[in-house]
């Protein structure tokens, strides 16, 4: 089964933590965000490749 959350989160920043916690907790695979804007830099990887994967799958 796959979780889709569909979000108009219009340009506020609340909802990219909301949606993080929700992907941590295996509540989210894939979301469709709406007016999302870029996310929050305490979200953006600061690794090599940034900005390319935003939120990290749950662990197998």
């Amino acid at each position: 089964m796959i979780r889709v959350v569909s979000w108009n989160i219009g340009r506020h920043m609340k909802p990219w933590h909301e949606l993080a916690e929700m992907a941590g907790r295996g509540e989210a695979d894939v979301a469709l965000l709406q007016e999302a804007g870029s996310p929050p830099g305490d979200l953006i990887p600061s690794a090599p490749g940034r900005g390319r994967r935003v939120l990290e799958p749950p662990p197998v």
